[in-house]
């Protein structure tokens, strides 16, 4: 039913409220019974002065059947170690009515203008929608976590602080693996070196100056050449934990971190930020454990670790399509003792501009670049 603009604004400016039974809360006062339960979730709630809760009785009270889910609800959507990366920064998040199950997105680079006369048309142009889409759609996503029937018997509420924690942690493992596997598959790929043509292989040496297939400034100089080419600004390069230290000690760029400091100061600050300065354009290095890395891989008759690396511009390669946020549901087990927890969400990760905004080098080793610094050619 549509309704006219100064309905909703009338409608927004009510107070809210909801209807328990025979009685209607506001939202205020649900907010404030939320936020003591969200204190009795934690480890400070004797040292706040706050009594000890039957959790039988309040999971009796008239009012759990909203203030419980509400507050569990929050307790999922608090940040995490390590913050997730590819869901939050480098994904556009768009949200979808229930109706809806997937969206096509349109190539819209593939859209060009044209030099027109003063008398003449415009000439009319459209999005490429039957070669250059892209169509994502929502899946659910969940697990279920089973809370013994003794941890509401003796009312241990951080005990189920923790279970709901680990379920919301898995939940976002989950969704930054898909982020970072769908760039994987679907990016252009530069570089890869599971396959035989040289020109596709990374240029890393080992000490004896053999191919050891690893990542080298000037392979990164070509990843970002191909994203510009493609019309796209490079902001970010993703990479594993585990190939940081690897990365940081190739030649050219150890070299550049050396003697990139101010006056007096020859090493830059350590880490992701201190590398980033001596790239060969600006952009944000982000370090994430949830790229994909095999521990014993084959590359090329070698054997050893793998991963891969990113480059991208992150208002378009990336979309994280939103049906459903995380949310719970739970049921009882009386014949285990138990009640199910189900943590859920719908959701969908496609990859826009038929992965052109996003490059990547698959199959890269991690391993050292032994390359020389400089290269003198004798007579």
């Amino acid at each position: 039913m549509k309704k006219l603009f100064e309905e909703i604004l009338h409608e927004a400016q009510k107070p809210k409220s909801v209807q328990i039974g025979d009685k209607v809360i506001d939202e205020k006062t649900i907010e404030k019974n939320v936020g003591v339960i969200l204190s009795l979730m934690s480890t400070s709630g004797e040292s706040l002065g706050l009594p000890h809760v039957d959790m039988r009785e309040a999971l009796g009270a008239a009012d759990a059947s909203i203030l419980f889910p509400r507050a569990i609800d929050l307790q999922l959507i608090k940040p995490i170690e390590p913050a997730p990366l590819a869901s939050t920064q480098l994904a556009k998040v768009i949200t979808i009515d229930s109706g809806a199950r997937s969206v096509v997105f349109p190539t819209l680079g593939a859209v060009r203008g044209a030099e027109i006369g003063d008398t003449q048309n415009y000439p009319e142009v459209h999005p490429g929608f039957a070669e250059n889409t892209t169509e994502v759609k929502t899946k659910k996503h969940g697990l279920m976590i089973p809370v013994s029937e003794y941890v509401i018997s003796e009312s241990m509420w951080d005990v189920l602080a923790l279970f709901l924690e680990c379920g919301r942690n898995a939940m976002v493992r989950l969704k930054e693996e898909k982020c970072f596997k769908e760039l994987t598959l679907n990016s252009h790929v530069v570089f890869d070196n599971d396959i035989s043509d040289t020109d596709a292989q990374t240029t890393g040496t080992d000490i004896t100056g053999g191919l050891n297939y690893t990542i080298t400034w000037l392979d990164l100089v070509d990843m970002v050449s191909v994203l510009l080419a493609n019309e796209f600004n490079p902001t970010d390069v993703c990479i594993h934990p585990l190939l940081w230290s690897a990365f940081a000690k190739d030649p050219i760029l150890s070299y550049q971190v050396v003697q990139s400091g101010n006056v007096g100061q020859f090493f830059q600050a350590a880490g992701a930020q201190g590398l980033s300065t001596s790239m060969p354009v600006p952009y944000n290095l982000n370090v994430s454990p949830y790229i994909d890395y095999t521990a014993s891989d084959t590359v090329q008759s070698l054997t050893g670790p793998s991963t891969s690396i990113h480059i991208l511009d992150r208002s378009s390669s990336l979309v994280l399509l939103v049906k459903e946020a995380l949310s719970t549901d739970e049921f009882t087990d009386p014949y285990r003792d138990i009640r199910n927890i189900k943590i859920k969400e719908y959701y969908g990760v496609g990859t826009l501009n038929a992965g052109k905004a996003s490059v990547v080098a698959k199959k890269v080793r991690v391993a050292v670049n032994a390359a020389p610094l400089y290269t003198i050619r004798t007579i």
